[in-house]
């Protein structure tokens, strides 16, 4: 390889070197952030909170819904024109 070549490389390699510490940067204040918010009168609901709160929501209403299927059949069971024993 001629010192093209090398220069192509090295400036590459410089290059991925800069891009690895910006993105590491940018992940360390991100995380940094995150925290100050979480911590902070909850202004902001970081994503597992809300994915907790979504998930007690989602089995409430799977518990109603067995409920209101209950009485359902319930009234279908002890309604006069559906019972056979007329």
């Amino acid at each position: 390889m001629g010192w093209l070549g090398d220069l192509a490389v090295v400036s590459l390699l410089l290059t991925m070197a800069v891009a690895t510490a910006i993105s590491a940067t940018t992940s360390y204040y991100f995380y940094r952030w995150r925290r100050i918010l979480a911590l902070d009168g909850k202004i902001v609901t970081i994503p597992e909170e809300l994915i907790s709160k979504l998930a007690a929501i989602g089995s409430k209403l799977n518990a109603l819904q067995s409920a209101l299927g209950t009485v359902r059949s319930d009234q279908i069971a002890n309604h006069p024109k559906c019972r056979e024993d007329n």
